[in-house]
């Protein structure tokens, strides 16, 4: 269990970002985080309230018809991440905040709908400058949870959930997210700069294997620590 008065010395909170492709298995490591460390503040990913602008379901509209309306639904995305994030820090100044991804990812998922066909060139420069005016203005992370997983398993694991958005999507699109991902927290690193990186191997059944979550939950404990030490000094 941490001691949130060690976050007293920030001027924000400290704030880590869990990233991963869909079906990596982040979100349940999230919760188990989560359920450990009450203290913690826990961002879902926005994805209720994409599903729910105004009672309109835009994540259904974006995967029905994904040249359409992918823009519109990432920058949603991109709004609530942002508000979510600016609410925690003014109502929780002295707790850790814990988030399911992060602004910071926006533009992997727009590489990803660019190749796909989705986004017409204008649309990703657009992105791509509202992210970059608006980056600057959030806190720097203190870290990177990476859940790394084969998008072969993740795409097993998406059409066992059937979320019913999600099931019209084939394996080539989430491979595309998969190797955003690597590109963003492991190989060339150009969207996060130095803030360090702790990658988890997600391939492992999350819920036949207790101990995996055990054994995760005290790394990331660990890397919590570390960072937090890290920005003292």
């Amino acid at each position: 269990m941490f001691a949130m008065s060690a976050c007293n010395v920030y001027a924000t909170p400290p704030i880590f970002y869990i990233e991963g492709n869909t079906g990596s298995g982040k979100t349940t490591l999230l919760h188990a985080l989560a359920k450990k460390n009450p203290n913690f503040v826990v961002l879902e990913e926005p994805v209720a309230q994409v599903k729910n602008v105004n009672g309109i379901n835009a994540l259904r509209m974006m995967y029905e018809d994904q040249k359409r309306w992918s823009l519109t639904v990432h920058l949603l995305y991109y709004v609530f991440h942002i508000h979510n994030l600016q609410k925690a820090i003014a109502q929780f100044p002295n707790n850790i905040i814990i988030s399911d991804r992060s602004i910071f990812s926006g533009p992997i998922f727009c590489s990803a709908e660019k190749e796909s066909g989705h986004f017409h060139p204008l649309e990703e420069i657009l992105y791509n400058k509202l992210f970059n005016l608006s980056a600057s203005s959030i806190p720097k992370p203190h870290g990177f949870i990476y859940v790394r997983t084969n998008p072969e398993v993740s795409f097993e694991r998406i059409n066992k959930r059937l979320r019913k958005e999600e099931m019209h999507i084939d394996l080539a699109y989430w491979k595309k997210l998969h190797d955003a991902h690597e590109k963003m927290l492991i190989k060339t690193k150009t969207i996060i700069g130095d803030v360090p990186v702790l990658v988890l191997e997600g391939d492992s059944d999350m819920h036949q294997n207790p101990s995996f979550i055990t054994d995760s939950i005290r790394t990331i404990e660990l890397f919590i620590q570390e960072c937090i030490k890290e920005h003292k000094n």
